[in-house]
């Protein structure tokens, strides 16, 4: 997976456990892609935007 904002360099790139959750900080705002790759992958994603109010 990869959380990346246009042409910078991507905040975070690498592999998780199968399960579970982890969080990663956004330094800045702005629109940012994030790409999940899978050789005969099954099961699901899911993302969430926690925002400090």
């Amino acid at each position: 997976m990869t959380i990346q904002k246009e042409d910078d360099a991507p905040v975070y790139s690498g592999a998780e456990p199968l399960s579970g959750g982890f969080k990663v900080e956004i330094p800045e705002s702005g629109s940012y892609q994030i790409t999940v790759t899978g050789e005969h992958a099954k099961g699901s994603a899911a993302f969430r935007v926690i925002t400090n109010q």
